[in-house]
């Protein structure tokens, strides 16, 4: 949701001091919640824990809100009144065929650039009292 919490205390007129004290005190439970092994500093595997079981709870509330809309569709569905979408569909195969396509294209034009990088690395060079002018092949003196 798009509110602004400072704003709306704002509203109410909730002064300053006893507003940092609402604020410190949202911060130091959340801090607790997510310091599991209460060692008092929050680690990288802390954190992502965290983020799950929040992502996870948001998107079971969304299901849970959405459930009417579900059945609403899946009811049209049912009477014919609404197709699938198969337009959405192929749109997105024929987007997942072009990526393919252009994945490949770069592949390939990267293992070419490799080559041609690597040849020219391990391109032998003959100094000119190696090489028979005329023949153009080494000479081993």
């Amino acid at each position: 949701r798009s509110i602004d919490v400072y704003k709306d205390f704002r509203k109410e007129r909730v002064p300053d001091d006893v507003l940092r004290m609402i604020v410190t005190d949202l911060a130091e439970r959340l801090f607790h919640e997510v310091d599991i092994n209460m060692d008092g500093t929050l680690t990288q595997q802390e954190l992502q824990v965290a983020f799950k079981r929040r992502r996870d709870e948001a998107l079971k509330t969304q299901a849970e809100r959405q459930w009417v809309r579900k059945a609403v569709k899946q009811a049209a569905t049912q009477m014919g009144l609404r197709g699938k979408d198969r337009k959405l569909d192929e749109a997105r195969r024929d987007a997942e065929e072009l990526r393919e396509k252009e994945q490949s294209t770069a592949k390939l034009t990267e293992r070419r650039a490799r080559g041609e990088w690597q040849a020219e690395i391990e391109k032998p060079e003959l100094l000119d009292h190696d090489v028979d002018v005329d023949t153009n092949f080494a000479m081993n003196a």
